[in-house]
């Protein structure tokens, strides 16, 4: 679970510092439309976490899992083609809720591994994304230095990269088992 998280806190940490540079400069979108954007898609991807979490306990949290690293992936490189705010919207929302969803289904499966010793983990997976964001700030930094669309370019389909190598980490998890929750009288 560390090198999983590890791989997709170094593609948020590449979005949350460059996502705003990518679409201002490379796109050439004014700054109040991505800002509103964003906005727009941090509120959709909180308001989704509910929803997210009982997908999580219907189907089990390694499949939300590996659906939300591969939404992340497909997102981010769709930046590439969004051009237009309402299409910026679109992959900003897409990725961000897949994002948020990757968080509500990692919790159930630390909970599964962690042989007993949860809040152990759970600190170490802490750390793990600390430094995975820093990296991720880190090459993001590279991009902005260089400020070519060429180097944006770049930087997002190595976005996208860090959440398909997260993807195929997780798929070496063990499987968990759905939550079912108990059917209520009267449906």
């Amino acid at each position: 679970m560390a090198w999983v998280t590890l791989a997709s806190s170094t593609g948020k940490g590449i979005f949350l510092t460059a996502g705003v540079l990518y679409f201002t400069r490379a796109v050439g979108l004014p700054a109040l439309q991505i800002g509103i954007a964003f906005s727009i898609a941090g509120f959709v991807s909180l308001v989704l976490g509910v929803p997210a979490g009982h997908l999580a306990d219907r189907h089990g949290p390694r499949v939300v899992l590996l659906a939300s690293l591969a939404l992340s992936a497909a997102a981010t490189a769709a930046f590439l083609l969004a051009r237009v705010s309402w299409s910026v919207l679109l992959v900003v929302v897409l990725a961000t809720t897949a994002q948020a969803t990757l968080l509500v289904a990692r919790g159930p499966i630390i909970n599964d591994i962690a042989d007993g010793r949860p809040q152990e983990l759970r600190a170490y997976i802490r750390s793990v994304t600390n430094v995975g964001i820093a990296v991720g700030a880190v090459i993001a930094g590279w991009a902005a230095q260089t400020d070519t669309v060429r180097g944006y370019h770049r930087l997002v389909l190595l976005d996208s990269a860090c959440f398909v190598v997260a993807l195929l980490l997780a798929c070496r998890l063990p499987r968990t088992t759905a939550v079912r929750p108990p059917a209520t009288a009267g449906r």
